[in-house]
């Protein structure tokens, strides 16, 4: 209906120009009533500024309502009445459109307050930087971890460890990983894990950290019991053979409780038994060597102290300081005490 009473409004305007033209030209070139004619003119002038200032009004309106969208200005307010019914019926659309761009700014609005107060709660520090190193937004969790805050840049993080910036910065001197783990001066063991979002502008780094020393903790404690488990088991396997020889053994001499006489041992009886005993030392050594290795393993070899001579020693250490740049432009006096 509206698009309808658009075009016959736009018809009759047209119709209005033409039919002024041609009267005017009738009137002077056929009849010479020229004062007449001029007034036909003025009338069609008076047209043709009309059915301009109509698709001004309705651009002009729209403009101003699309630049309000960009930026993000949802204040316009279209007239109620123009005297005109379509132009009326084209504020009533913007308007109608404007408060749909209302409403969807405003649950926008809602949902970032909501994500904010989300990741403000988290117990995971996250905090955002731009590609010159800046913090942008960052929660309480990531301030008390890093000791960081809005604008700061990531360079302060060198008080926990000087290849943290570089890591977050994906410094090429620094391998490129997505996440690693720092320790502070506290004796915390903080994991960050680096991510990226690209808009049109710039691109934003995010950084996850959270604190996993008690993680790392329990998994050092469950490894010291799966050790203890391994070893137990290893210990069992070479005492257990120890055990039952001695046992069999044992019984070749011992029945009832008493010992067997010396003529009763037969040669039988000396073969087993110096079977068994190559068995049970077998075990033994086999046992002591696995012992020996994890003690080896865990603790370092008593130092071998020897005699040095230092001015050999400081000549290799000159002689391999000369790979370093600008060492030839280091005077060394030497000066070595006679030797006795």
């Amino acid at each position: 209906m509206v698009y309808k009473h658009f075009y016959f409004t736009i018809l009759l305007r047209l119709a209005i120009i033409i039919l002024l033209a041609a009267g005017a030209t009738l009137l002077f070139s056929v009849y010479h009533y020229y004062i007449l004619g001029s007034l036909l003119i003025l009338v069609l002038a008076i047209a043709v500024y009309n059915i301009i200032n109509y698709f001004n009004n309705i651009n002009r309106w729209i403009s101003f309502f699309l630049l309000g969208i960009e930026n993000e200005d949802s204040s316009l307010k279209t007239p109620s009445k123009s005297g005109n019914k379509t132009i009326d019926d084209v504020f009533v659309g913007i308007e109608r459109l404007n408060e749909i761009f209302k409403q969807t700014k405003i649950e926008i609005s809602a949902q970032e307050f909501h994500f904010r107060t989300v990741i403000n709660q988290s117990a995971t520090g996250l905090f955002s930087i731009n590609d010159k190193g800046r913090v942008i937004n960052i929660n309480p969790a990531a301030e008390k971890l890093t000791k960081l805050n809005n604008y700061h840049h990531v360079n302060i993080l060198k008080n926990i460890d000087s290849a943290l910036p570089g890591f977050i910065l994906k410094d090429y001197r620094y391998p490129q990983q997505e996440s690693a783990i720092f320790e502070n001066q506290y004796g915390q063991k903080l994991l960050f894990k680096l991510s990226e979002i690209e808009n049109k502008n710039e691109k934003i780094r995010l950084v996850a950290v959270s604190d996993i020393t008690k993680e790392l903790d329990n998994g050092e404690v469950e490894a010291w019991i799966k050790l203890a488990r391994t070893l137990s088991h290893e210990i069992m396997n070479n005492i257990a053979p120890i055990t039952t020889l001695s046992q069999v053994i044992s019984r070749y001499f011992i029945i009832n409780n008493k010992m067997i006489n010396l003529e009763d041992v037969n040669s039988k009886i000396l073969e087993n038994t110096v079977k068994g005993l190559k068995v049970i030392e077998e075990q033994s050594v086999g046992l002591m060597s696995f012992v020996d290795n994890y003690r080896k393993f865990t603790k370092l070899p008593d130092p071998q102290y020897s005699e040095v001579n230092l001015s050999d020693l400081i000549e290799s250490d000159l002689l391999a300081a000369n790979a370093f740049t600008g060492f030839d432009t280091i005077k060394i006096e030497k000066s070595y005490p006679k030797m006795c």
